[in-house]
């Protein structure tokens, strides 16, 4: 489906194509670094959402 959107896109002219993904996802990193090079990077600071699941007791 990737190549099918690249094929689509260099025929109709387009000479960029960017992706955005978390920083805390190396899994992310890694597959799309196979198939194109960081034009920009950033760092997303994030709260646990599990912090919210913590009971303090009374």
């Amino acid at each position: 489906m990737l190549d099918y959107a690249v094929d689509i896109l260099e025929k109709e002219g387009y000479t960029r194509l960017g992706v955005d993904f978390e920083s805390i996802n190396p899994t992310a990193d890694r597959f799309w670094s196979k198939y194109f090079a960081a034009y920009t990077q950033g760092v997303v600071r994030r709260i646990d959402e599990r912090i919210g699941q913590v009971i303090v007791p009374e």
